[in-house]
């Protein structure tokens, strides 16, 4: 199997990085001087055109903090923001590991908005001012002894 530059459409070859173009001029260089010694080529080219026919190309924005980017830099080792974030989403796929999520869930306070019922998540390490995403009404919520965010549903008590 061949390495495959998808974003550039190409198949690395012999040392050199071709694209479908490169290696059809090859093959029918290889013809024009009876070098029929081409199986090697058909073979890159035939899975290059099946890595690209099987991909997908997105299009996204990506904002990330200060630290985020750090981060990621460090982690894809690339000089590229592009290169950068292929190889973060090549190893999380290929990991298979669950992305390190900035927000603390598991140390969460999801509250109801007072006008809509939207769930409004709030970071027990955030203020405790919130404002709902859907309908914009705002509030503050009370903040316990340690600080956290402490909610008391007033139908339960």
């Amino acid at each position: 199997m061949s390495k495959i530059n998808l974003q550039d459409a190409k198949v690395e070859f012999e040392g050199e990085w071709l694209s479908t173009e490169n290696i059809t001029e090859k093959i029918n260089e290889k013809i024009q001087t009876n070098d029929l010694k081409f199986a090697s080529l058909a073979a890159a080219l035939e899975e290059l055109k099946k890595a690209l026919e099987d991909s997908k190309e997105i299009e996204i924005k990506i904002v990330l903090s200060s630290e985020e980017y750090v981060k990621l830099k460090k982690l894809a080792n690339e000089e590229d923001d592009q290169d950068c974030v292929n190889k973060a989403i090549a190893a999380y796929i290929q990991g298979g590991s669950e992305p390190e999520q900035n927000f603390e869930a598991q140390n969460a306070t999801v509250v109801k908005c007072p006008r809509c019922n939207e769930p409004i998540e709030i970071a027990d390490n955030e203020s405790s001012n919130f404002e709902c995403p859907k309908c914009g009404t705002s509030g503050r919520l009370k903040l316990d002894e340690s600080g956290k965010v402490h909610h008391t549903d007033h139908f339960l008590g």
